[in-house]
């Protein structure tokens, strides 16, 4: 029997505002979770995601996007990473 391509276990503790992501830790064993997936948990903050009034993302601190701004048919109009 050929052992598993991936041995690992995965934890998801994802903390929402009524229907917004507000903070998200993935933790886990086996390899590095970066070799797993695309998410990199670059903060640990209370907040970690800010949204405008009407629900848009202004703010991702683990993509380490400052600002989003958006036109006048909430699209999204300009994106500032701070690099």
């Amino acid at each position: 029997m050929l052992p598993p391509l991936f041995s690992q276990t995965l934890y998801y503790n994802d903390t929402y505002a009524g229907n917004q992501l507000v903070k998200t830790e993935y933790t886990g064993s086996g390899l590095a979770l970066s070799q797993l997936m695309d998410f990199k948990n670059n903060v640990n903050l209370t907040a970690e995601y800010f949204y405008d009034k009407n629900a848009n993302q202004i703010k991702n601190c683990n993509k380490i996007v400052t600002e989003i701004s958006y036109n006048v048919l909430n699209l999204p109009q300009t994106l500032k990473e701070y690099h």
